[in-house]
This record gives C-alpha cells, structure tokens and sequence, in this order.
C-alpha cells in the first residue's frame, strides 16, 4: 500500500499510469473505486468560498468567519491551505 502512494504522489509518473495502478489495485484489494461518485460543488458554494480566500488573505477575519459559519450552514466545510483552500461536503 505504502508503494502504491508513493508512487501515486510522484510527479514524474504519468497520470494515465496512476490511474491504471489505481484500478489494479482496486481489483486486488476491492475498493470499489469504479462505483465511486462524485458530486460537483454548486457554484454559489465556490463563490463564497473564493470571497472567504479572498478576505482571509486580506486579513478581513471577521468576515473569512462570517463565510465560513455560512457556508457550514449550507453543508459544506472550509480547511485552509497557504494560499487556497480545500472545500468539504458534510
């Protein structure tokens, strides 16, 4: 498993190539990987989010919080990176 990550984050593998090492995988180990479904992120959500960015990198705190409760309310969670972010679905 370990081999396989590493492999996966290595940068010089070709994208094609991790994903057909991802499905063998997924034959062996039987993830289920093929059945996954992934569900898009309204656009009103992304919009917050990206004026949530927005402030928070000006140091508007007060209302990088006041984006973050709403768009908790709304279902979704906010993790911060240095200068993006990583958007969750509850």
């Amino acid at each position: 498993m370990a081999t396989t990550w590493a492999v996966i984050k290595d940068k010089k593998v070709p994208d094609k190539e991790k994903v057909y090492l991802l499905l063998r995988f997924d034959n062996i180990f039987g993830f289920n990987l093929r059945k996954l479904k992934f569900k898009s992120i309204p656009f009103t959500i992304k919009r917050l989010a990206e004026k949530r960015l927005k402030a928070r990198l000006k140091k508007d705190f007060q209302t990088a919080d006041k984006l973050r409760k709403l768009l908790k309310s709304k279902g979704y969670e906010i993790e911060d990176t240095i200068k993006s972010y990583i958007l969750k679905r509850k």
